[in-house]
């Protein structure tokens, strides 16, 4: 019996990898594919991106892709698709790692702060960001699964240590 529990989580996980993969945003144009996959650690969880047809409403988005759109112009930047990391989700597992018990989100706008549009104080867990990301997730989970009921999102702080942050704009 334990191995059919333990099939049907890991079933559940190549079902979330096979679509996040499938609206990865660095391999796909459409507008919905907003999505990563850690490769460093897969069965772990994923990246949600802003990309000027796919972002959290509110004018402070809307005013760093008309920025960036400005430099493209300018030829500061020449990137065919902007895009930028906003959050993260994780899947936990239950205790006896046989299914997925909970996904948790957070959200960083450290693209906001370094359009100098936010303060780096405010860049954590912004209403529009995390509305935005859980409907992504929601989204994601129908895509994937939409026969099962989706985990409860749980929001939780970023971990404490920093990374430096990078664009994955950068690499397109």
């Amino acid at each position: 019996m334990q191995a059919n529990k333990e099939s049907t989580g890991r079933i559940k996980l190549l079902n979330l990898e096979k679509t996040v993969r499938a609206y990865d945003v660095l391999k796909n144009s459409d507008p919905k594919a907003v999505f990563t996959i850690y490769p460093d650690d897969e069965d772990q969880g994923f990246s949600m991106n802003c990309t000027p047809l796919n972002h959290p409403e509110g004018s402070f988005w809307q005013q760093y892709y008309d920025y960036c759109e400005r430099a493209r112009k300018l030829g500061i930047h020449s990137r065919p698709k902007p895009v930028c990391f906003l959050g993260t989700c994780r899947w936990r597992w239950t205790k006896d790692k046989t299914d997925i018990a909970i996904l948790t989100v957070y959200t960083q706008a450290y693209a906001l702060f370094n359009a100098q549009l936010i303060a780096e104080t405010d860049i954590v867990n912004r209403i529009e960001d995390i509305t935005w990301a859980r409907e992504k997730i929601t989204w994601l989970w129908q895509q994937s699964l939409p026969d099962l009921p989706l985990p409860r999102i749980k929001q939780v702080r970023p971990p404490n240590k920093r990374k430096e942050h990078l664009d994955l704009y950068d690499y397109l």
